[in-house]
């Protein structure tokens, strides 16, 4: 309903699919993106599987997930997080090409993110024997939302950082390991 509401265009359209059982929805795209979603699913080869029966022929699948050589923070949504050659073995279980590429930041972002693993390891060290593993996962989840506001005013007050924008990043092929997210290009 908000998509319908905030970009009603004539010829476009919206529909929630569930892509592991996607009913009638047969259509096909040259380009399908996927951002961020793979490391919250326990089981992901029947939703990689619905994701590339949308690529059309000649098509391709963009999809980013967090690079988890370069996580610093625990995340209670992430089911599982990858290094590049883990997302590579999983997703060419599916698709018979895979490129796997690097989303870095410039020095800006790079300044950032110390600054955010810094507010990190501040705050957990208040929990040194790891109580918050014991608690309920809705508790979890709502002091992990509230924290990581912290975190972000933290780390751009001590960065001193302008707003960070798309300028600020890009994608590469080198230095992967060293990658803020992993970038996924992958075809039928």
């Amino acid at each position: 309903v908000f998509c319908r509401e905030r970009w009603d265009r004539p010829g476009l359209r919206f529909r929630c699919v569930d892509l592991t059982d996607p009913g009638d929805f047969y259509d096909t795209f040259e380009l399908v993106l996927n951002f961020q979603v793979v490391e919250h699913i326990v089981d992901p080869v029947p939703f990689l599987e619905g994701l590339r029966d949308r690529v059309g022929a000649g098509g391709q699948l963009m999809l980013t997930t967090p690079n988890r050589l370069e996580t610093f923070s625990e995340n209670p949504y992430h089911v599982r997080e990858y290094t590049k050659e883990e997302l590579a073995e999983l997703l060419g279980r599916v698709f018979s090409k895979v490129e796997i590429l690097g989303m870095h930041g410039n020095e800006k972002v790079t300044v950032f993110d110390r600054g955010r693993a810094k507010a990190v390891k501040r705050i957990l060290r208040l929990d040194p024997f790891g109580i918050r593993n014991l608690l309920p996962r809705k508790v979890v989840e709502v002091a992990f939302a509230r924290l990581a506001v912290i975190v972000r005013r933290q780390a751009r007050d001590d960065s001193g950082a302008d707003k960070i924008v798309p300028e600020d990043f890009f994608v590469s092929g080198t230095d992967i390991d060293e990658a803020l997210d992993l970038v996924a290009l992958c075809r039928p």
